[in-house]
């Protein structure tokens, strides 16, 4: 297999990194790259454990003299978020992602790069080569699913790992160790959609592209816009007797800010009432970008509204029924999007947000996901709340789903202590510790291990989620390097 990445050091990672990436991965569909790591094992010699869920352990002996040191994990997820950009023929199912090194960074050829957390278990699988390093014994624990649910972590059998410390390498920010997450969940929202007769009905579809998009945990704080708002507002502005909503679908993943979305309108195929029905729509989508642009255009300025016709191929078009779709608009009007509070204890940390991530339009009824996350369980209980009170009044049912507990900050662990040094020896400064607004697979390990001797740390990684994804290259370098001095220090105590 060749290495796209070869020359880039260090090379064990980069080496992991460009195999797993090679190998499809979206979650869901993790079964062969587990399967690869499973093989890894065996050809090295090592034991593992396999569950029913998928999760995989690897135990990797300490170094020779520090066998009495106590085992630490080393944990990441396999599953990749699979976006790509419009038009492009990349197949997630069957085709491995393309690597690309652009300069200090890598990056992948108009999709996702997947570094979100292929770079943290490529780190954790290149501690069994780093047979110079000193290291206590390691239990190397890759999971499923993260990114849909974290059904690996809530599902994981407790009796696979022995470990009390536990390093998860799922972060983004070299300057930082993490010490606690935000606990999050699941609205689904379904609207049935009884539809009506519009004969003589001419098809118009609205679509909004060119977004940012990105991880509506870590991103959300960047107060970027959201292409099923933005869509909702267009709609808002043309409903009307004369004109029919057909469908409104947009985003790819519910923990994605969506960067795109579109709506489908039917008006009356008659000379004078087209014409004034496109005025109508060329209207609204007009001040909605302008709106869009001043709100938004800081961190989304490549936002852009195109409309064209579009043939259904169902005369007569069957359209929601006025009634049903004037509700449909409203409520995504009015389902919070962003941030909701900021932390009054840790400055500059959001505590609460809501991201609408994805509608999709089935022809019997429409579905909406929303993704609550805070690190403040009765505020998250109450935007949920919230969410479901709007949903009734709109006559929609709801049902939560993927709940995921937060992980609370312990600022006195053993490990934050060795962690903090060990950084400050390497690179001359104080780390900053905080907690993140983002689900990570810790708040699940605190309580099926029954441990809070836990850390976060990664390299950095901008634009996870997203097409814009790309991991540089000497922060994983030094990233390795800092995993390595700590697993030394912890060896050594």
């Amino acid at each position: 297999m060749t290495n796209p990445l070869e020359g880039l050091e260090p090379s064990n990672l980069w080496k992991y990194f460009a195999e797993i990436s090679a190998i499809p991965r979206e979650s869901g569909n993790e079964k062969k790259a587990i399967d690869y790591i499973e093989k890894l094992a065996r050809e090295k010699g090592l034991e593992y454990h396999r569950d029913t869920t998928g999760n995989i352990l690897i135990r990797v002996p300490a170094s020779k003299g520090y066998e009495s040191a106590p085992a630490v994990i080393l944990q990441g997820h396999i599953d990749m978020v699979c976006v790509k950009e419009p038009g492009h023929t990349h197949d997630f199912t069957k085709d491995g992602i393309k690597l690309i090194i652009d300069g200090d960074w890598v990056r992948a050829d108009h999709t996702t790069l997947g570094a979100d957390n292929g770079i943290g278990v490529a780190a954790a699988l290149a501690m069994i080569d780093e047979t110079d390093s000193i290291h206590p014994p390691l239990e190397i624990l890759v999971t499923v699913d993260e990114e849909t649910g974290m059904s690996g972590a809530m599902n994981i059998e407790p009796s696979m790992v022995t470990g009390k410390t536990l390093i998860n390498l799922d972060s983004e920010n070299p300057d930082i160790i993490y010490i606690g997450c935000a606990g999050g969940g699941d609205t689904v929202i379904r609207i049935p959609t009884p539809r009506e007769k519009f004969d003589n009905g001419f098809g118009v579809k609205i679509r909004v592209s060119g977004l940012s998009g990105g991880h509506s945990g870590m991103d959300i704080v960047r107060n970027r816009a959201n292409a099923i708002k933005l869509i909702a507002r267009v709609c808002n502005g043309i409903i009307d007797t004369r004109i029919g909503i057909y469908g409104i679908l947009g985003g790819v993943r519910r923990n994605v800010i969506p960067s795109e979305a579109e709506a489908i309108f039917v008006m009356k195929k008659t000379s004078s009432s087209v014409r004034n029905s496109m005025e109508k729509i060329h209207q609204s989508y007009r001040r909605v970008e302008r709106e869009a642009l001043e709100e938004y255009g800081a961190n989304d300025p490549d936002i852009r509204f195109e409309h064209g016709p579009f043939d259904l191929q169902d005369e007569p078009y069957m359209v929601i029924k006025p009634k049903v779709a004037k509700a449909i608009v409203r409520l995504l009007m009015s389902l919070p999007y962003g941030v909701l509070a900021m932390s009054r204890d840790i400055p500059g940390l959001v505590e609460t947000s809501n991201n609408i991530g994805v509608v999709t339009q089935y022809m019997d009824f429409i579905e909406m996901v929303c993704t609550t996350r805070s690190s403040v369980d009765s505020a998250k209980k109450r935007v949920m709340e919230e969410i479901e009170s709007a949903c009734a009044l709109a006559g929609a049912k709801t049902r939560r789903e993927h709940p995921y507990p937060g992980w609370k900050p312990n600022p006195d662990s053993p490990i934050l202590k060795i962690a903090k040094e060990t950084y400050k020896e390497l690179f001359g400064k104080e780390p900053k510790t905080v907690a993140i607004h983002a689900g990570l697979e810790t708040g699940f390990f605190s309580e099926r291990f029954n441990t809070t001797n836990m850390i976060s740390f990664g390299p950095t990684i901008e634009g996870a989620h997203s097409t814009k994804e790309r991991v540089n290259i000497k922060s994983t370098s030094e990233f390795f390097r800092f995993l390595k001095t700590v697993l030394h220090g912890i060896a050594a105590k």
